[in-house]
Order: structure tokens, then sequence, then C-alpha cells
């Protein structure tokens, strides 16, 4: 009898550190998960808020839209995949494009121009 309490106190204390491992290993998995959330959604989108933001204040309201059209279409392919191999890494160049777009349609440049061939295509 005295070697059943042995062998059900091993398993007992077996099964706590794998409770324990269990928890830290979650713990860590989350922590992991918090922080590449944080670096690859959070930060790009929270710039790019503050770009919509700034617009709207200039009263650069047809930018702000396209911003806004191109922050859902990210946000758009990132929530079906559940955030898998989408990130928004590329948002906040998408978001300076958008803006270098309304730039040049405000001075009336051709993109060809800013090419440096003169808006001739050869």
């Amino acid at each position: 009898m005295a070697r059943l309490n042995k062998a059900n106190i091993f398993l007992i204390s077996l099964l706590l550190i794998g409770i324990v491992v269990g928890v830290y290993a979650f713990s860590f998995y989350k922590h992991y998960h918090d922080v590449i959330l944080l670096s690859a959604v959070k930060a790009p989108v929270r710039m790019v808020l503050d770009e919509i933001s700034q617009d709207m204040e200039k009263g650069r309201h047809e930018v702000a839209r396209r911003k806004i059209d191109v922050l859902r279409e990210k946000w758009t392919d990132f929530y079906w995949c559940n955030g898998i191999g989408h990130s928004f890494s590329n948002l906040v160049g998408d978001i300076y494009a958008v803006d270098d777009h309304a730039l040049n349609e405000s001075f009336g440049v051709d993109s060809n121009d800013i090419e440096g061939n003169g808006g001739n295509r050869e």
C-alpha cells in the first residue's frame, strides 16, 4: 500500500509540473503574440490614423477618404485571413503613396514627369 501512495504522489507531482510548464508556455506564447500585434498592427494603424486626422484638420477630405479606403482594404484582408500572412507593414507606404498622388494632382504633375522621362513614353 505504501508503494501505491508513492506512485500516486509521483503522478500528482508530474501532473502539477506539467500544469506549471503549460501555463508558463501559454503565457510566453500570449506575450509573444502581443508584441507581434503591437509592432505589426497597432503601430502602423496608429500612424495612419494620425495621418488621416491631420488631413481632416487641414480640410483635405478627399485625401483622408482615400486613406480610409486603403486602411479598410488592408483591414479586410487581415480580418478574413485571421492575420496569417497579412500584415500592415506596407500600410504606411501605401498611405504615403496616396499622399504623393494627391500632391501630384494638386500641382498638375504627370506621374511620367516624376520618373524623369519628361512625359515621353519611349
